[in-house]
């Protein structure tokens, strides 16, 4: 356990090995964790409001967070307390992402939840390159593929694809009408022609309240956690996988071992092998 931040954390990222992790929370602070000895080592106040975003770059030397105001603050993992303002995007930054070779920086966001916006921006210098915008809601997720040809961005129920080198939208993966879904998290897998994302059912399922006399009180309402995989190749979903008894929350990739984490709000996180014949 890592105590220490106020309000709950919104976002988590390692900072180039599994030894140094940043957190961005709602109290307005950024922190780095040693997750060898369990402990704070550093901390940064720079926000003004809470901390929606964070982001380490592939080496694990530099770093940055976003706000619900838009501003990003940047330092390096040498001189954590010492943030400087790098960039201000339009609206909120609800996720960020550095590419592979950590010479951009993608956030998403938006300034409404039918304004989404993508910046894609210089890593070093915060300078604007490119704008993109599409999505139908806000921009929950942005993230590269291992190679940096690809990056894609999620939405409530749309995942677009887009080439890094003229970002052009190549490919807009959305489910078929007979899957009512939404989805909140995402990954690409080691597999380019696999993309993973992760949400809830549509249907809510109702289970029964009782007193300690056995009178009905009530119902709790929970929806079916789901994992998908898509096919890049065709655009089209292969599988929609009952994961959790309650919606996904959130799920993280390891390209090294083909492993797949899910968490939800049942409490509960598992831990999948996306090799076939093996499980976990």
């Amino acid at each position: 356990m890592l105590p220490g931040h106020r309000k709950y954390p919104t976002y988590l990222a390692f900072a180039g090995s599994v030894d140094l992790l940043v957190s961005g929370a709602l109290d307005k602070q950024v922190k780095a964790w040693d997750c060898v000895e369990y402990r704070e080592v550093a901390a940064h106040t720079g926000h003004q409001i809470g901390v929606t975003a964070v982001a380490c770059s592939a080496n694990g030397t530099r770093a940055v967070s976003g706000d619900k105001s838009g501003n990003l603050f940047a330092w390096t993992m040498g001189d954590f307390r010492s943030p400087e303002l790098f960039a201000t995007m339009d609206g909120r930054v609800n996720s960020l992402a550095y590419s592979p070779a950590g010479e951009v920086l993608a956030s998403g966001g938006g300034t409404e939840r039918q304004q989404s916006i993508i910046h894609i921006c210089d890593a070093e210098s915060g300078s604007l390159i490119r704008k993109l915008e599409g999505h139908s809601d806000w921009v929950l997720w942005v993230g590269f593929n291992k190679t940096g040809t690809l990056m894609g961005s999620g939405s409530y129920c749309e995942v677009y694809l887009w080439d890094t080198k003229s970002w052009k939208l190549l490919q807009i993966l959305k489910p078929p009408e007979s899957e009512r879904f939404s989805t909140i998290a995402y990954s690409f897998s080691s597999d380019n022609d696999v993309f993973i994302s992760g949400g809830r059912s549509h249907e809510e399922v109702r289970h029964d309240v009782h007193d300690a006399s056995g009178k009905l009180l009530g119902w709790n309402v929970t929806h079916q956690g789901l994992v998908q995989l898509w096919d890049l190749r065709s655009g089209k979903l292969n599988v929609s996988i009952e994961a959790h008894r309650d919606s996904l929350c959130c799920l993280a990739y390891n390209q090294q071992k083909d492993f797949l984490a899910t968490g939800s709000a049942d409490g509960v996180v598992k831990i999948w092998s996306l090799k076939p014949g093996e499980e976990t």
